[in-house]
């Protein structure tokens, strides 16, 4: 059965895709992506589990339009007026509703292993697969960081995500920043960290930006974040904020062409950019 043949059906019996969704067992937002046309190879398993569902609808000669599921009263994911639109090729961040109900941990933690999202302040954000440059340039500040503190016998752990971090120790944030530095053992474990790392790094992407300069920085600030970094891979800029006894809104900014301080380091430990874009 192809697609336009599920769609053509799929009208025909009234389904949504939330509807599609349970009956075979899938994540919402694959569905979704499935009929709106913003995922256009499909994965064959996918497409094997909604042929079985509609046909056993079709085998079932009872089902008709009023049997129609009714939604979930609390759904983990609440879709927007955009992702449920089938006309429209939604963006991400689109995904998830602000209008909706403010959402947990604990629907964070229950989410589908195929979806990765970010939860601040009660509302999901969709996080889309990172690319080549991201990663490349994410591993080479993970390492330069790691080698500074095993050269200095420090205690800090430098992690890469994807790593939970439960940044205002709530039941209402939890994200995944795309590096982190924590100098305090109480804060971290194997599952996740809790409260405001020592230093955060994101990596920019067209999905993140503004969620990363506008979202992210006011959450990290607020949090108690000493050092937050910026990573502009398309600028080829690296923007530092940092607290300090004189800490004011104005970043430092560095071209890759530098070697960027680690602040919370008395700037003793400088990440090579020159060397890193070379590399890249």
């Amino acid at each position: 059965m192809t697609i336009e043949e599920m769609k053509a059906k799929k009208n025909e019996l009234g389904l949504s895709c939330r509807e599609l969704a349970e009956l075979g067992e899938l994540p919402l937002a694959t569905v979704q992506k499935v009929f709106s046309g913003a995922t256009k190879a499909p994965r064959s398993k996918t497409i094997r589990s909604l042929e079985n569902v509609f046909n056993k609808l079709a085998a079932d000669k009872t089902f008709t339009r009023a049997d129609r599921y009714e939604p979930f009263e609390d759904e983990s994911l609440c879709v927007s007026d955009a992702a449920q639109d089938e006309s429209v090729e939604y963006k991400t961040g689109d995904l998830f509703d602000k209008r909706c109900k403010s959402h947990t941990v604990e629907e964070y933690l229950a989410m589908p292993d195929d979806l990765r999202v970010e939860l601040i302040d009660g509302t999901f954000y969709e996080m889309l697969a990172p690319t080549y440059t991201h990663q490349e340039l994410l591993m080479s500040i993970v390492i330069e960081l790691k080698t500074f503190v095993k050269k200095n016998k420090g205690k800090c752990k430098v992690v890469a995500a994807p790593f939970d971090i439960q940044l205002d120790k709530d039941n209402k944030t939890m994200v995944q920043p795309d590096v982190v530095v924590i100098c305090d053992k109480d804060r971290i474990n194997d599952i996740r960290g809790y409260g405001a790392p020592d230093m955060v790094v994101e990596i920019l992407s067209p999905s993140t930006a503004k969620k990363d300069w506008e979202i992210k920085l006011a959450k990290y600030m607020a949090a108690g974040v000493r050092e937050y970094w910026i990573v502009d891979p398309k600028k080829k800029i690296v923007v530092v904020f940092y607290k300090a006894e004189d800490y004011s809104d104005v970043p430092e900014i560095y071209s890759f062409d530098s070697q960027v301080p680690v602040h919370i380091w008395d700037c003793k430990c400088k990440v090579d950019f020159s060397q890193i874009d070379t590399e890249i």
